[in-house]
């Protein structure tokens, strides 16, 4: 299936940092007392890197539409292309992004 966004391209460091965090985030979002809650990924810097690569992993995942994901970020640095951009601002309901 083609990506309605284009080829999306990421920082090979943010997306290896955050293959590594990936499954325990998502066992902890999978525990019963957190199943329906929604997320908000938020970070500073490098962190901001990883909640943005967090934010399009999860909405991925068919439970988190728009209306229950936000990414709010401080200081990132570009983490994707125009495509990768596109695909969060369509998918994430609100994204804050604060230079």
């Amino acid at each position: 299936m083609e990506n309605p966004f284009g080829a999306e391209w990421v920082h090979q460091g943010f997306h290896q940092a955050y293959l590594k965090m990936h499954h325990n985030i998502v066992k902890w979002l999978e525990m019963p007392e957190h199943r329906d809650l929604p997320v908000m990924c938020t970070g500073h810097s490098m962190g901001a890197g990883l909640a943005t690569m967090c934010c399009r992993y999860l909405a991925e995942m068919t439970r988190y539409g728009p209306a229950m994901l936000c990414l709010t970020t401080f200081g990132s640095p570009r983490v994707g292309n125009a495509a990768f951009r596109d695909a969060i601002q369509a998918k994430v309901g609100e994204v804050w992004r604060c230079v």
